[in-house]
């Protein structure tokens, strides 16, 4: 019976072993934890895109608040700038993609068009714009 209980008794290299073990456990830990963080740190891509008849499209049109990437996409043959809630961007050249972050601090609905554009008979009076869901 005695020599049962001591083969249950760890050696050196058993507890060596079960040491290198739980800190590789512990690295592996930290570095998914790191990966997470890094990937949940990614802000939200909108995708805004004003086409040449001028309508604009965004998807998605609602999300939460927080800081998000506005990626602004002109397919239209003229340059054109974009507004949101009173933020004006540069125009943006026909083909183009220009991406800001923009940071929404309440929910509230936020319009946005295009800054400068006038109705025209030529657009059929059109007006341009629409508005985003911050919840």
């Amino acid at each position: 019976m005695k020599s049962v209980a001591r083969s249950l008794r760890p050696t050196a290299e058993t507890i060596r072993i079960a040491t290198l073990a739980l800190a590789l456990l512990a690295m592996i830990s930290v570095v998914l934890t790191r990966v997470g963080s890094a990937t949940s740190a990614r802000p939200l891509v909108v995708h805004i895109t004003i086409w040449p008849n001028l309508d604009i499209t965004v998807a998605p049109k609602s999300f939460r608040r927080g800081t998000v990437l506005l990626a602004i996409k002109n397919r239209d043959r003229v340059p054109r700038a974009f507004s949101i809630n009173g933020l004006e961007t540069r125009k943006i050249e026909p083909h183009k993609i220009l991406r800001i972050r923009v940071t929404f601090t309440r929910a509230d609905v936020y319009s946005f068009t295009l800054p400068g554009y006038v109705p025209t008979p030529e657009t059929g009076w059109k007006s341009v714009g629409g508005r985003l869901k911050v919840t």
